[in-house]
């Protein structure tokens, strides 16, 4: 059974023609003892957190 379960989370920064996709569809579970991480390009805002 997992301890962290995240179901199709997605994250847009901006609006109209102006967007960009930070994350697209993300699903993932973390099982008890397992590390998970987020990772990304450098400069692409990979600091911020997205708030769900």
């Amino acid at each position: 059974m997992p301890v962290v379960e995240v179901s199709h989370l997605g994250k847009t920064y901006g609006s109209g023609r102006a967007t960009y996709e930070a994350l697209g569809d993300v699903s993932f579970a973390v099982d008890r003892g397992e590390l998970a991480a987020i990772v990304g390009p450098s400069g692409r805002r990979a600091q911020a957190r997205p708030r769900c």
